[in-house]
């Protein structure tokens, strides 16, 4: 047994997807991989309430806190 993978374009899949279905054989099995095609939706932050740098009055500052803090 042999395995031949292929990308083909929308033009040609269903004729190609024809032909591969009607060969009267056992001697084939077809394996498609599905595109997963997802869509990044944006997040309105705006809508949430978060505290945890409430606090902090000078970013930069704060940041380079953080930063020192690592290079120990």
């Amino acid at each position: 047994m042999h395995t031949i993978k292929l990308n083909v374009g929308d033009g040609i899949y269903n004729h190609l997807m024809f032909l591969l279905k009607n060969l009267k054989t056992n001697e084939l099995e077809i394996i498609e991989d599905k595109e997963n095609t997802t869509t990044q939706e944006e997040i309105d932050f705006s809508k949430y309430k978060i505290s945890a740098f409430k606090d902090i009055k000078d970013s930069l500052q704060w940041q380079k806190e953080i930063r020192n803090e690592w290079d120990r």
